[in-house]
């Protein structure tokens, strides 16, 4: 009888008004949103809230606004394209501050590299996305970084079954586009990066991997759309055509 009280007060306060308003007073990331879109987030919120299970790690607590918060950002990315692209996300685990995660890599020769490496989060592959809430956590101000929208942006590309930086596409045509402008792009940072000064002046994380750069990408066209469009225009005009939206904050 206890946890079923507390899922119906659970439910009440993320369908509160209040709390959605707060929500969106939140970061800048929703201010171009006039209010049909804010509307269709909300709806999308609520729908991802009641289908993906929040758990707080290290004595964590998911509050409403947590889950609402983390809810919307992530919705952000499918407001145009449907909820469906984030299919494949069951669960989000919130740490309070970075945590600790255990690692193996192969080197080039062969030999196996064991050890521990502190996140702020992850998207782990067919599994959860895990986030560190000092980061994650919704501001206003001059943040050039999101690590939800990234962390999602990991999902997104992981809907083909591998994460490459190529997402689930919607035709032939942008799929031919996409691996042309993203390569370019891709190798023009990473070559930018090889000398002594970065001309590009690009998030050099980006160049980890094509995975990566998707994911920066992203963050980029939510949070830097100007900038991105300035150094890797092709690809401002593909996440355009992808994510079937016009961003309208410019930093």
């Amino acid at each position: 009888m206890r946890a079923a009280n507390k899922r119906s007060r659970d439910k009440d306060r993320l369908q509160s008004d209040q709390l959605w308003s707060r929500v969106m007073a939140s970061t800048d990331l929703f201010d171009h949103l006039n209010r049909e879109r804010r509307a269709k987030l909300r709806e999308l919120a609520m729908k991802f809230c009641a289908r993906v299970h929040f758990s707080g790690a290290h004595g964590f607590e998911v509050g409403a606004f947590v889950r609402l918060s983390v809810a919307a950002q992530a919705c952000l990315l499918v407001l145009e394209t449907g909820l469906e692209r984030l299919e494949g996300v069951r669960t989000v685990i919130l740490y309070p501050k970075a945590f600790v995660a255990y690692r193996e890599e192969e080197d080039e020769i062969g030999v196996v590299h064991t050890g521990y490496e502190a996140l702020q989060g992850e998207s782990i592959e067919q599994g959860a996305v895990v986030l560190s809430w000092k980061e994650a956590r919704p501001r206003r101000g001059a943040s050039h970084t999101n690590l939800v929208l990234h962390e999602f942006a990991h999902k997104l590309d992981e809907g083909t079954g591998v994460c490459d930086g190529v997402p689930v596409l919607s035709s032939r045509d942008l799929a031919l586009r996409w691996q042309r402008v993203f390569s370019s792009a891709y190798n023009k940072l990473c070559v930018s990066l090889e000398g002594d000064d970065d001309d590009l002046g690009f998030d050099d994380y980006a160049a980890t991997s094509p995975a990566e750069f998707f994911a920066v990408c992203v963050e980029y066209f939510f949070v830097r759309p100007t900038r991105l469009r300035s150094i890797f225009p092709g690809v401002f005009g593909l996440l355009q055509d992808y994510f079937r939206q016009t961003v309208g904050k410019i930093a």
